[in-house]
C-alpha cells in the first residue's frame, strides 16, 4: 500500500474535468480546458498497448462532507487498485485549487514516483482541502489519468456546503476575519491515532476566546457516539500561553469497544455568552485494530478501514468465493469461528486450515462463498452485513459487509 498526499487551499473553481467518475469506450485525448490551456491526457499520460492491460478501480469517487464553517479544514482519503493483469500507470493531474503533491511512500516507507502498479498493489490518495468562502454547493476536483483503456480519466470530489462563522456579537464574520470568536488548540480534526484494544484512548486539546471574559460548553447529543468528551476551566497558566481571555481544557476518550477499522466523528459543542449561543464543529477520526485481521484477499477486493468485501457483478447460478487469510494474535489455543450470523445469510465463512505460526501470531486460511441462488442485488447501502464469531476473548465478534451483485 502507498500514500499520496494532496494538500489543497480550495477557493474558486479554476478548471472544469472532462468526465466523472469511470468512463467508458475508447481513450478520448482531450480531457479538460483550464487557465493553462488544453490538457491532453496522451501527452501527458501516454497509453501504453499491452494484451493484458491494469483496470483501476476506486472505492469511492465522491465524498460529502456535510456541513463546515468559513476558516475550517478537512481531509478524507480516497483508495485507487490496480484489479487487471497488467501493470497500471496513474499520474495526477491539475487539480481545480492550489493543490501540492507531497511525497509518495512505499509500504517500507521508500519514496517512489506515483506509478506504475504491479496487480494487486493500491494507493491512498489523502485530499485535504480549506473552506474560504461560503456556499451551499462547494465542490473541487482532482483528476487522476491512469493507463487503464476504459478509464483514461478518473475525478476525486469532495463537495458540501459551507456556512458563515459567528462572532461575539452574533454577526457573520467577514471571510478575512484574523480573530475568530473561538480558538481551537489542535485544529480540528482531532486524530485518536492507534485506538487500544485494552483500555481507553485520550486525546485532550484546548478551546479559548480572545474577547470574551467567560463562556459555557454544552454537548448536542449524538446517536451511536463512541467518543466521550468531557472539560474543565483551564488554568491561567494555559489560558496565557494559548493567548486567550478564557478556555477550557476538552478531554476525549475513545474505549476499546470502538468498531474495528477507521472511524470519523463529528462532535458539536453548544457555546453560550450571555444570551448568546453558537455551535461549535469538532471532528475526531481513529484507527483500532484487532487481534484479528484479514489480509491477501483473493477474488474480492478488501477496504480494510471498513472491513468491506467487494465482489462486483457474478452469475447468480455459478455464484463467487474469495479466499484470504486471518492473522491472530494473542490467543493461545487454536482459533474457533463458532458461527456466522444470521444463520440465513447467503455468504458462507470457513476456516480452511489450523494455525501456522506466523511471527508473534498465527495464521489461517479461510473462504467465503456466495453460493449459486437467485439473483439478488446488496451493493452500497444495502451491503449484506454478517457478524463471524470466534473463541477469541478480545474479538469474540468481527463484523464484514459484503457488496455484491448476483445477476
Amino acid at each position: 500500500m502507498f500514500w499520496v498526499l494532496l494538500v489543497c487551499g480550495l477557493s474558486v473553481l479554476s478548471l472544469m474535468i472532462f468526465g466523472r467518475g469511470f468512463g467508458s469506450g475508447p481513450p478520448q485525448p482531450v480531457t479538460a480546458n483550464g487557465d493553462k490551456g488544453p490538457v491532453v491526457v496522451d501527452e501527458i499520460l501516454p497509453l501504453k498497448l499491452s494484451a493484458t492491460p491494469g483496470k483501476v478501480e476506486l472505492l469511492e469517487t465522491e465524498f460529502d462532507f456535510g456541513e463546515k464553517e468559513v476558516g475550517s479544514e478537512d481531509q478524507h482519503v480516497f483508495q485507487l487498485k490496480n484489479v487487471g493483469p497488467g501493470v497500471l500507470d496513474f499520474k495526477m493531474g491539475s487539480p481545480s485549487c492550489q493543490c501540492t503533491v507531497g511525497e509518495i511512500t512505499g509500504e517500507n516507507g521508500e519514496a517512489m514516483s506515483a506509478g506504475p502498479l504491479a496487480p494487486g498493489e493500491s494507493v491512498k490518495i489523502l485530499v485535504k482541502w480549506k473552506m474560504n468562502s461560503k456556499t451551499e454547493k462547494f465542490r473541487q476536483t482532482v483528476p487522476i489519468y491512469t493507463t487503464d483503456p476504459e478509464n483514461r480519466t478518473l475525478n476525486l470530489a469532495v463537495l458540501g456546503s459551507v456556512v458563515a462563522a459567528v462572532d461575539a456579537d452574533g454577526l457573520e464574520m467577514p471571510t478575512n476575519a484574523t480573530l475568530p470568536l473561538l480558538r481551537l488548540v489542535p485544529a480540528s480534526p482531532w486524530n485518536f491515532g492507534l485506538i487500544s484494544n485494552t483500555e481507553p484512548t485520550i486525546v485532550e486539546g484546548y478551546v479559548g476566546s480572545k474577547t470574551l471574559d467567560e463562556f459555557t460548553i454544552t454537548e448536542v447529543p449524538r446517536e451511536n457516539a463512541h467518543v466521550k468528551v468531557t472539560w474543565q476551566p483551564a488554568a491561567d497558566q494555559q489560558i496565557k500561553a494559548n493567548q486567550s481571555r478564557f478556555g477550557y481544557v476538552l478531554k476525549l476518550e475513545a474505549g476499546p469497544e470502538i468498531p474495528v477499522g477507521l472511524f470519523r466523528e463529528e462532535i458539536i459543542l453548544n457555546i453560550t455568552y450571555g444570551k448568546k449561543e453558537m455551535p461549535m464543529y469538532l471532528s475526531v477520526q481513529g484507527r483500532r485494530s484487532q487481534s484479528i485481521e484479514l489480509r491477501g484477499v483473493k477474488g474480492a477486493n478488501f477496504n480494510p478501514d471498513t472491513n468491506q468485501l467487494f465482489f462486483g457483478e457474478f452469475s447468480a447460478s455459478v455464484g463467487k468465493k474469495a479466499k484470504f487469510l486471518l492473522v491472530v494474535k494473542n490467543l493461545d489455543d487454536e482459533l474457533v469461528l463458532k458461527s456466522v450470523e444470521p444463520s440465513g445469510a447467503r455468504p458462507q465463512v470457513r476456516l480452511l486450515d489450523t494455525g501456522k505460526p506466523f511471527g508473534n501470531s498465527k495464521m489461517y486460511q479461510a473462504e467465503i462463498e456466495i453460493p449459486p441462488g437467485q439473483s439478488v442485488k446488496h451493493q452500497g447501502t444495502n451491503a449484506e452485513h454478517v457478524q463471524l464469531r470466534f473463541n477469541h476473548p478480545e474479538v469474540p465478534e468481527l463484523e464484514l459487509s459484503i457488496d455484491y451483485l448476483a445477476k
